[in-house]
């Protein structure tokens, strides 16, 4: 369309592409809902993600990455878990995880399917949600906290 110089704007972003655009601020969510589990006091948050070759997983993984380094936290290398976004691939990426030593206490999701996956997971290994593991799903942004369900503010 641009070649042919037909006027249009895009719903979502593109990172490669120069145009006009209307989309959320997928890094700002990702941020503040990350932040939003630091202040509740999480530490050891994971990030299950299904790829980064959209723009928008892009914007989501940096916003949790600026999050967790203005806490002085260093857990990208190992809490940023790239998988499918199906219940065997994500119950298998978790497996790894904890046989590989690394401990979690929170779970941020790129979508409500990935998300109801992580809790089936966590329930079949006897994890309390709430209680042992907080969960935040990005495209609702609904996050579940030690005690109840909240909206992280400003978003």
């Amino acid at each position: 369309m641009q070649d042919k110089q037909i006027p249009f704007v895009m719903i979502g972003s593109s990172l490669s592409h120069s145009v006009f655009s209307i989309h959320n601020d997928n890094m700002r969510d990702s941020y503040m809902a990350t932040k939003y589990m630091l202040d509740n006091g999480y530490r050891r948050i994971l990030l299950l993600t299904p790829n980064v070759k959209q723009d928008v997983m892009y914007d989501r993984i940096h916003g949790y990455q600026r999050a967790i380094d203005e806490m002085g936290l260093d857990l990208s290398s190992t809490h940023i878990v790239y998988c499918g976004d199906g219940e065997a691939e994500i119950s298998a990426a978790l497996d790894k995880i904890t046989s590989d030593g690394i401990a979690f206490d929170s779970i941020i999701t790129m979508d409500s399917i990935m998300s109801l996956s992580a809790l089936k997971y966590c329930q079949s290994k006897g994890m309390k949600v709430p209680g042992e593991v907080g969960f935040s799903v990005l495209t609702t942004l609904r996050i579940w906290t030690k005690s109840r369900w909240q909206s992280a503010a400003c978003i």
